[in-house]
């Protein structure tokens, strides 16, 4: 028997070797050993080696990405109760990475893991509760949550209690109460809370307004890679607000921006691709940028690519689609696009004509202060086309032209 526990231990301490020797291959970026003593120790069953071998192939860490051996991987630690196995295996689940989206089961996860104390799922948690996902949507709760993972110093909390004080979500609204917990996280290096305290210096929200301190701390988000503080940081250049104004370095942020998916930034460059601002004018280069954001459903380039098929720029004429991406702008609440569909079904342009719904749609652009939109709703009052004749609301809307600055025809 003492044979047997004696060989049992020489095992145990064998096996708690290959782990250290996999951490001290990770930390100094030699993966491939890593993995080595990792697979050599998650033999034993020891989690914390499974749960580094899933967290490498969840985050193609040395190996190529793998949701299914990451799954695997998690799952066994996660029946050791392992912390961040369950938490891991939680945003699986919540994601849909690998494994079909189930938010009720990412819920039940990351509670395993929060009653040990575990920061990250007590944070996650906090999200699930402020979302609605796989539970009720409920503020206080969220923001206790939140509450509770900031004073273990989890940073991502920090920023989160933030987001609900600017919001006021849960908690009275207080900008000043935001901008301290933005702060907190942001000096302890998380983009996310850096970017967002970014903001409050532009703005001026809860702090005086201050675009050299928007720019710091976009800059310090920007140099982790942070796509929004690039974006920011390419909006700043392009205004000249906090330095001098350069294009050049505009268009190089926005870039930036862009390649890592960000649809506004990719509006943005295609934008100066088209006028050629800061870089050289390249209508198919503006083109293919439009398209991207205007996949990810940013109206303003569903808007301007609209344009490009409604007059046949770049791009072979074709009524039909531009139609399709005004009407996908205007139900998102695009001003510009909605008076669009105004005149295209006035005009009957790639649709059947209908005063009816240029009406419909005049007026939604209109409300939004469109000038063009309200003179045109107002000859439509006037004749009693598409609408009940009506001198006084044709009267009204030709006023509201008149005062957005539209020149009226035979007007002084």
């Amino acid at each position: 028997m003492r044979y047997i526990f004696l060989l049992f231990a020489t095992s145990f301490l064998l096996y708690a070797g290959y782990l250290e020797d996999g951490i001290k291959a990770y930390k100094k970026g030699d993966y491939k050993s890593a993995l080595f003593f990792y697979k050599k120790s998650a033999k034993m069953g020891d989690p914390r080696a499974l749960t580094n071998l899933g967290v490498m192939y969840r985050y193609s860490i040395g190996v190529k990405n793998d949701y299914k051996k990451a799954y695997h991987y998690f799952k066994k630690a996660a029946e050791k109760n392992y912390p961040r196995a369950l938490t891991e295996l939680g945003i699986l689940y919540e994601m849909g990475y690998g494994v079909k989206q189930d938010f009720k089961k990412a819920v039940e996860l990351y509670k395993k893991a929060a009653d040990k104390g575990y920061r990250r799922a007590i944070t996650n948690l906090g999200y699930m509760y402020e979302m609605g996902y796989g539970v009720e949507q409920d503020f206080k709760k969220a923001m206790e949550l939140y509450k509770k993972a900031a004073a273990a110093g989890h940073t991502r909390a920090m920023a989160f209690i933030g987001y609900m004080y600017e919001l006021g979500r849960g908690v009275p609204k207080d900008y000043k109460k935001a901008v301290f917990w933005y702060k907190k996280a942001a000096h302890k290096g998380y983009a996310r809370a850096q970017t967002d305290l970014g903001a409050m210096y532009e703005k001026g929200k809860g702090v005086k307004k201050d675009f050299k301190k928007a720019i710091y701390w976009w800059k310090k988000a920007a140099a982790q890679g942070f796509a929004d503080a690039q974006n920011a940081l390419g909006y700043m250049y392009m205004k000249g607000h906090g330095v001098k104004k350069d294009s050049k370095k505009a268009f190089d942020w926005f870039e930036k921006a862009a390649k890592k998916g960000v649809p506004w930034a990719q509006h943005n460059i295609a934008l100066m691709y088209e006028k050629g601002i800061g870089i050289k004018k390249d209508c198919r280069k503006a083109l293919f940028w439009y398209k991207k954001a205007a996949k990810e459903g940013y109206s303003r380039s569903q808007t301007n690519l609209a344009f490009m098929y409604k007059d046949g720029v770049c791009v072979k004429k074709n009524d039909k689609k531009a139609f399709e991406l005004f009407k996908k702008a205007a139900l998102q609440g695009n001003t510009i696009a909605q008076y669009m569909l105004g005149k295209i079904y006035e005009e009957g342009s790639g649709v059947e004509k209908s005063f009816k719904k240029a009406a419909e749609w005049y007026k939604k652009a209109a409300y939004h202060g469109h000038p063009e939109a309200q003179y045109n709703l107002g000859l439509l009052y006037y004749n009693g086309i598409g609408v009940v004749k009506d001198l006084q609301q044709a009267e009204f809307w030709m006023s509201k032209a008149k005062e957005s600055g539209l020149k009226i025809p035979g007007s002084m």
